[in-house]
């Protein structure tokens, strides 16, 4: 039996609202019957994270399950097989946002071995995969374009699998890159394996032998170190959510998953530097993260007041004692000895917990901060809290910054009493205040005022934040492991309109990819991600660029190459990732000329990329699957031309070319001697670098005495190259002849 495995991704742009996929169907071939439930005999998702990037592969082996339903006559289950015949499995799934498809394996039961896809254009592999779905085992694999009503793009999968007997197990493996989400102090990693489990195979056990998903995750920058469930809501993990060493992989099972779970891993690097190159023929490939690093000495002393309006015992899942912990945890990075701190809080009404401004220490913050815990107020008294401090400012005649911490949401409501208290805080105030603002209500109610809808008191917080210079941030709708990252970038010295330049030792860094997803201010703990080519060696030193409070913001960053030994698989992901970025978020978001697409197939070709252009195919047994258009494209370009006299050989080689300077076409004339056309031969086509851009094999013309070949200025990939100067040189088994050809468009 053949085997064809098709990798293709189409363009198709459908305006939706909701998902276009979801789930699991097999379609019996020539029927309306269809069956959706799997036994599933093998499932493992592993990944394996290194720097910036991490690289899933989802493994699955299944065949189609038994249905069942509760007889009450007999008082049992009772199982039925699908009907019998041969169907095509059906997959749609997406994976996330910024991620890249890297293969696809399919087991052949024939070689009892998995075949890996290799990359041809679109038309060819659909084409081959429709033609023998039917009688030759045959996967496909396709990306739609999706636009939703917002206007924004987003890729979708379909996998197929054809044609599979009813009662046949297959098995496959999808591999795919992906950035890492990244916060303060840890990297997380998004798990999609589940859109491959059947979510309701609990249902049909009685029948069906289902095996649980194994999960199973190394991070080589911290091989030591267990990975943490970070968000696995709608998931039951065997054995208490408990890792365990398997290997170099840390494991797990999951015993039931209906939703995506996400797993979170230690920063990178725990000085908040990182820098690993890759080499790749004549290019050199990085990634690299560095922090602002700001100085202790231009951080400078701060009068700050600290205000807590806080009425409920729970934050998402912290509780009160837990959520004054992590922001504990934030002032102490957001703050130095150097400044000076006011503690305030809610009780019946304003409570001040110092008379006045004093040193920032840990013993400080611990004291007053379990004052806030043990303070319970039975109503927010944020107003009057507001008023009470520029009072108290005024009488001091100080500047200060204030920061508010509060789940109030029914101050401002109305854009009157908004901008009555306005007038009563910030422009009653003698000096400078600055106000931040964390929001942590969790309340849903929302307003239109001046026809915009605003949640809460995120209007006050937005007018006063915005006049006074400030800061605001909101926790809704983030999970909670994520709150101390919002009261970071609210609180902590940032460095804003951040650029960054690496430079390599004795060269230069260029073609880069941030990955921070817009993200243009930086605090102390926020580390600058990019990818990009280089010229040079590690280490890098990075010119970190931005605005710091009122001025400028510069610092010379150094970093040495990490040294972990990582695998080709692992490392080559950067090169993959920064030509994935470079086709769909450049190269695609062209105009689509003929040109643009055939270099982006090319592309694809050279580095292993699924695009909207180009696809994956494994040819079966003969080596024509997939071919054949390649193969009446070169018949044309290749022409043999019968000798005139076959007992009259050229005694030299000469190779000849009209018309030279040529316009679209030229026809080079190879004549050969008697040796020479009986041996091996090869025609490329060079630029003045030296690099091919066409090759012509003449190995199945032997014993002409001349051949004749088409060059109509097209690459080996169907793209036209530039006017200019090129180099035809004919390789025989006596001799290397060369001429020069001119192209003049």
């Amino acid at each position: 039996m053949k085997t064809r495995i098709c990798f293709i991704s189409a363009v198709l742009i459908i305006l939706l609202s909701k998902p276009l996929f979801a789930g699991f169907n097999a379609q019996k071939l020539n029927s309306y019957q269809s069956w959706w439930i799997t036994e599933i005999q093998k499932f493992e998702s592993k990944t394996e994270v290194y720097g910036l990037l991490y690289q899933s592969s989802i493994n699955v082996k299944l065949k189609l399950g038994k249905d069942s339903w509760w007889e009450y006559n007999t008082q049992k289950y009772i199982c039925q097989n699908p009907p019998a015949g041969k169907y095509e499995f059906r997959w749609n799934f997406n994976l996330p946002k910024n991620a890249y498809v890297k293969d696809l394996l399919y087991w052949d039961k024939e070689k009892d071995t998995f075949v890996s896809a290799s990359v041809i254009d679109l038309t060819t592999a659909e084409n081959n995969y429709y033609a023998n779905r039917e009688d030759s085992a045959s996967v496909l694999l396709r990306q739609y374009m999706r636009r939703d009503y917002n206007g924004n793009y987003n890729l979708e999968y379909e996998l197929k699998i054809s044609p599979v007997n009813w009662d046949e197990t297959v098995e496959f493996i999808i591999k795919y890159v992906s950035p890492c989400e990244m916060y303060y102090d840890k990297r997380v990693v998004n798990d999609y394996s589940y859109q491959f489990y059947s979510e309701n195979y609990n249902y049909y056990t009685q029948c069906n032998n289902t095996v649980p998903e194994k999960i199973l995750t190394i991070d080589y920058n911290n091989p030591d170190a267990a990975p943490q469930n970070f968000q696995t809501n709608g998931i039951q993990w065997d054995n208490g959510q408990s890792w365990t060493k398997n290997g170099d992989y840390w494991q797990a099972a999951i015993s039931k998953n209906y939703n995506q779970f996400s797993l979170s891993l230690a920063a990178e690097n725990a000085d908040g530097k990182f820098l690993r190159t890759y080499p790749a023929g004549n290019s050199n490939f990085y990634q690299l993260s560095a922090l602002p690093q700001i100085k202790d000495e231009i951080r400078y002393p701060r009068k700050i007041v600290l205000a807590f309006d806080l009425i409920q015992n729970y934050f998402n899942s912290y509780s009160r004692e837990n959520f004054i912990k992590m922001i504990n945890e934030a002032l102490l990075i957001s703050t130095t000895e150097k400044d000076s701190l006011l503690f305030v809080t809610s009780d019946f009404d304003v409570k001040w917990l110092n008379n006045n401004f004093e040193q920032r220490t840990e013993n400080l913050l611990n004291i007053h901060l379990n004052t806030v815990v043990q303070t319970v107020p039975k109503l927010n008294t944020l107003p009057y809290m507001l008023k009470d401090i520029v009072k108290f400012l005024n009488l001091k005649n100080e500047d200060a910054e204030v920061w508010i911490i509060s789940d109030d949401n029914k101050t401002g409501v109305r854009a009157e009493t908004v901008m009555e208290l306005l007038n009563q805080t910030y422009f009653s105030a003698d000096n400078k205040i600055k106000f931040n603002i964390i929001d942590v209500s969790n309340s849903y109610n929302s307003y239109y005022i001046q026809n915009k809808n605003y949640r809460g008191n995120e209007y006050l917080y937005e007018n006063l934040s915005r006049i006074s210079g400030g800061n605001f941030g909101s926790t809704y709708n983030t999970y909670y492991k994520l709150y101390i990252d919002k009261v970071l970038d609210c609180f902590a010295p940032t460095v804003s309109t951040v650029e960054i330049d690496p430079v390599p030792e004795a060269g230069i860094s260029y073609s880069r990819f941030d990955l921070n997803k817009g993200r243009n201010s930086f605090n102390i703990t926020s580390r600058y991600f990019e990818i990009g080519m280089f010229d040079g060696s590690a280490p890098f030193t990075v010119n970190y660029f931005g605005n710091y409070l009122s001025g400028s913001y510069f610092n010379n960053i150094n970093i040495v190459e990490d040294n972990t030994n990582i695998s080709e698989d692992i490392l080559e992901n950067t090169l993959l990732y920064w030509y994935g970025n470079y086709i769909l978020n450049e190269l695609f978001l062209q105009p689509q000329s003929y040109s643009t697409i055939k270099y982006i197939e090319n592309l694809a070709v050279i580095n292993h990329l699924m695009t909207p252009y180009s696809g994956f195919i494994i040819p079966g047994p003969t080596g024509s699957a997939g071919f054949k258009r390649l193969e009446i494209e070169d018949v044309t370009d290749v022409k043999e031309v019968p000798p005139i006299n076959e007992k009259e050989l050229p005694v030299n080689i000469g190779l000849t070319a009209y018309p030279n300077p040529f316009n679209p076409q030229t026809s080079i004339i190879i004549n050969l001697t008697t040796a020479a056309a009986t041996g091996s031969k090869t025609l490329a086509i060079y630029n003045v670098l030296g690099q091919k851009i066409r090759s012509f094999d003449l190995s199945g013309y032997n014993n002409l005495s001349q051949i004749k070949v088409d060059w109509n200025g097209l690459n080996d990939y169907g793209s036209q190259v530039s006017s200019g100067t090129y180099i035809a040189v004919l390789k025989t088994n006596e001799s290397i002849t060369s001429l020069k050809l001119l192209l003049i468009r």
